[in-house]
């Protein structure tokens, strides 16, 4: 490779960068403009399908190491519940996620896809999305908040293969809805999509969660 090609690559890089951070503020303001609707709070955030980069003390660029994992915002997800607390005491546990996917290319293909990016399918093949799942659980005591697809002890197996709608079992209910960028394109469209969010949920039961803000 020359040095013109060389140069040409390395601004594609700097270019992608910059649109990759107004990408992400713009995730963030959606993200906080969904959560002031649904009247939750943050209780965690992590990586799905791509370990996140670690602290200084995690050597990064070991052989070992993939290098998608410098993409922490590649696929993750943002756990909420009413109070941003995993130790709460009421007798119906709810938890609403919000799950960015940048690229289902790695949804498609599952887990232990480990492509080169030059010879990943055309980006135009794929498609970038919010998912939003909000779980309802029964609690009984000793019962446990866990992170992750963990719910409770053993209550809910297999999570992350739940289909979009509604999944219900014994003292559990999930519900799944897949969210278009192109259908989040203001705030006033942010704020009906909750709206209609909220709506749906009360209709099913998730009583704590479908009453906003």
């Amino acid at each position: 490779m020359d040095k013109i090609a060389i140069d040409s690559a390395l601004a594609e890089v700097r270019q992608a960068q910059r649109v990759l951070v107004a990408f992400y503020q713009r995730v963030k303001d959606i993200i906080l403009l969904m959560r002031t609707e649904l009247g939750v709070e943050h209780s965690y955030w992590g990586s799905q399908q791509f370990n996140m980069p670690g602290t200084s003390g995690n050597d990064l660029i070991h052989p070992q190491r993939w290098s998608w994992d410098a993409l922490p915002m590649a696929d993750v997800v943002f756990q909420h519940t009413r109070d941003g607390n995993w130790s709460s005491k009421l007798p119906v546990a709810q938890m609403l996620e919000i799950r960015l996917i940048t690229d289902d290319v790695f949804i498609v293909h599952g887990k232990g896809y480990d492509p080169s990016p030059t010879t990943m399918p055309s980006v135009t093949e794929s498609e970038t999305y919010l998912e939003i799942t909000v779980y309802q659980v029964e609690r009984t005591e000793g019962d446990d908040w866990g992170n992750h697809w963990s719910i409770t002890k053993g209550r809910i197996q297999s999570v992350s293969d739940l289909p979009v709608g509604l999944d219900t079992g014994d003292g559990w209910q999930v519900y799944r809805q897949r969210l278009d960028f192109g259908q989040l394109s203001d705030k006033a469209s942010v704020v009906d999509m909750m709206a209609t969010l909220k709506q749906k949920l009360a209709e099913l039961g998730f009583d704590g969660i479908s009453h906003g803000r």
